[in-house]
């Protein structure tokens, strides 16, 4: 962006990529899963590969740079490699039921995320949330709820009817 613009045009511009990305990410998401339909751990290994690649690419360039130094490169990793592990679990999973499911489901499914965060923050860590933070949540969870409601009626009305 021009040094120039406004700081409002600048987040109005960096908000349009980003909605523009995910979309984008999520439509050839749905793309490569239906010729590879019966390869989902295969397509799963490969996004989780590409990602490492590409974050050990901007690592690596960071330390050539010098934003990284060789102390924060001494933390213990075994932390980092059980996220990994449940992340790269959690895309195979992920592509396993997006082959199945309808495109419009797996973003919706996915919001159920948020969900999911806050139980287990909870029960891990003794966070504590407000009242306001816990509606939002309901909300979130409320419309997941609604939404795929509306696919499983619509699916046992073509099936009986």
């Amino acid at each position: 962006m021009p040094m120039s613009s406004s700081p409002a045009v600048a987040v109005a511009v960096a908000s349009a990529a980003v909605v523009a990305l995910a979309v984008a990410n999520r439509v050839l998401y749905k793309l490569a899963l239906v010729p590879l339909k019966s390869y989902p751990f295969f397509l799963a290994q490969l996004t989780t590969f590409g990602y490492v690649t590409v974050y050990f690419s901007i690592l690596y360039a960071r330390y050539r740079a010098g934003v990284v130094t060789r102390d924060m490169l001494t933390l213990p990793k075994i932390r980092f490699a059980v996220i990994g592990l449940l992340e790269a679990l959690g895309v195979a999973a992920g592509m396993s039921a997006g082959a199945m499911l309808p495109g419009p489901a797996i973003p919706i499914l996915s919001q159920s995320f948020l969900v999911w965060q806050l139980i287990f923050s909870v029960l891990l860590l003794g966070k504590t949330y407000s009242l306001r933070q816990i509606i939002g949540c309901l909300l979130v969870t409320s419309g997941v709820i609604l939404a795929v409601a509306r696919y499983v009626l619509r699916n046992i009305w073509y099936i009986y009817w």
